[in-house]
C-alpha cells in the first residue's frame, strides 16, 4: 500500500528499501479486504550499523553528535540493547514516515491499529516498538501511539523543503535579502570564472561518472564506498522512472564532472534523491549549490513543480538558499514481557 507521493510512493520505496534487509513489512489495518490505514517497518534484532536509523542510538541519545534528538528526552538513555532487542522500528526507507490510506488521521481507526500494531510485536518476540521519522502528517499516529503506551514523542530533526513560489529565476531571487542575493550572484560568477558548466544531462550518458562522485562522498562521509551497489541504485533509478520523471543536474570542468544533483518527480514535488562531488577539484566548490539550487530554480515553473524536499543535514546552507524546515519526530515503547526465571540456588526449594 503505498501513495504518489516522493518517499511514500511503491516506486520510491522499492529504491532504498534494501536500507533494512530483507525483513520489510507492510503492516495495514484492514475493513474485511479494504486497507484503511498502513505504515511500514522492520524487525530488528541487535541495533544498526548507523546510528542515524538505529532506534537504540536515537532514543539513548547516543546519536546527538550527528544531530538527532539533540534536547531529548532520550527515554532510552541507560538501558542495555538487551532492554530493547528485538523490536519492530516504523519507518519508510526514504526517511519520510507517515500513515497512508483513508482513515490515516482517524484517531479511533489509529488507536486500534496501535493496539494491534502492539500485539504483533509482541506476539513475534519483540522487547520494543519504535518509530522514527516521523512527519508532521504521522502527528495523530504519534498521538495514538503516546496515548496507549506512555512513550514520550521526541523532536528528532528537521527535513528541508523549498516551496516553488516564483514564476522565474529572478522571482526566486527576490526572495532574498539584497545581501543573499549579491553573495549567490557571488557564487555563479566564481564559477563562471573557472569555465564551471552548469547544465541537464541525460542520466543513460553519465552513469558511471555519476558512480564514481557517489563513492567519493560516501568516503568523505566516512562510509564504505560500494560501486557495484551505487551502479545497481544508478542503474533501479533509470529502470523504475521515465526519463520525463528525473532531472539531472550537472556541474563540469574543462568536460569533467565535478558535482551532480539528480532530482526524481513524484506528482508535482521533486526529491534531491542522490548528489556526488569530486572533493579533489577545487572546481567543485559552490557547485552543489549551482546544481542544487539555482539551476532547479530556473527550470521548476515550467515543469509545474510546487515543492522540492532536500532531506536532512545542512540546514544552515540549505535555509539560505530558500530553505524551510518541517520538523520529525521519534518515540519508543518497551513491551511487557514475561520474566525469565531465575536460576534456584542449590539447596533452596522454590515455593510451592
Amino acid at each position: 500500500m503505498a501513495d504518489d507521493r516522493v518517499g511514500t510512493s511503491q516506486r520510491s520505496m522499492r529504491l532504498t528499501i534494501d536500507r533494512f534487509g530483507n525483513g520489510y513489512h507492510t503492516f495495514a489495518w484492514c475493513d474485511g479486504s479494504r486497507p484503511l490505514v498502513a505504515v511500514g517497518g522492520t524487525l530488528l534484532s541487535a541495533p544498526m550499523s548507523s546510528r542515524r536509523v538505529d532506534p537504540y542510538a536515537v532514543l539513548s541519545g547516543r546519536s546527538v553528535d550527528a544531530g538527532l534528538a539533540v534536547d531529548g528526552p532520550h527515554p532510552w538513555s541507560g538501558l542495555d540493547t538487551a532492554d530493547v532487542f528485538p523490536g519492530l522500528m516504523v519507518m519508510h526507507p526514504h526517511y519520510d514516515t507517515r500513515p497512508i490510506g483513508p482513515r490515516a488521521s482517524d484517531p479511533a481507526t489509529l488507536d486500534g491499529f496501535v493496539d494491534a500494531l502492539l500485539s504483533w510485536a509482541g506476539d513475534h518476540g519483540c522487547r520494543a516498538v519504535s518509530l522514527l521519522y516521523q512527519t508532521v502528517a504521522a502527528t495523530p499516529l504519534l498521538t495514538s501511539f503516546a496515548a496507549i503506551t506512555g512513550a514520550a514523542v521526541v523532536p528528532l530533526s528537521t527535513s528541508c523543503v523549498l516551496d516553488v513560489d516564483w514564476t522565474d529565476v529572478d522571482g526566486y531571487l527576490s526572495r532574498f535579502s539584497y545581501k543573499r542575493r549579491t553573495a549567490i550572484r557571488r557564487e555563479l560568477r566564481w564559477l563562471a570564472e573557472r569555465g564551471v558548466r552548469i547544465a541537464e544531462e541525460d542520466l543513460d550518458g553519465v552513469g558511471p561518472e555519476l558512480v564514481g562522485l557517489r563513492c567519493a562522498l560516501v568516503a568523505r562521509y566516512g562510509g564504505n564506498p560500494d560501486r557495484a551497489k551505487e551502479e545497481r541504485l544508478v542503474h533501479q533509478v533509470r529502470e523504475t522512472f521515465h526519463p520525463s520523471e528525473l532531472c539531472l543536474v550537472t556541474a563540469r570542468a574543462a568536460g569533467r564532472l565535478v558535482n551532480f544533483m539528480l532530482f526524481i518527480r513524484e506528482g508535482d514535488e521533486w526529491s534531491a534523491f542522490l548528489t556526488g562531488t569530486d572533493y579533489d577539484s577545487d572546481a567543485a566548490r559552490f557547485a552543489y549549490f549551482a546544481t542544487g539550487f539555482y539551476h532547479p530554480a530556473a527550470l521548476v515553473p515550467a515543469a509545474g513543480i510546487r515543492r522540492i524536499h532536500y532531506g536532512f543535514g545542512s540546514w544552515e546552507a540549505k535555509r539560505q538558499r530558500g530553505c524551510r524546515s518541517e520538523p520529525v519526530w521519534a518515540a519508543g515503547a518497551r513491551l511487557a514481557v514475561a520474566p525469565r526465571p531465575s536460576p534456584v540456588p542449590k539447596g533452596v526449594a522454590p515455593n510451592a
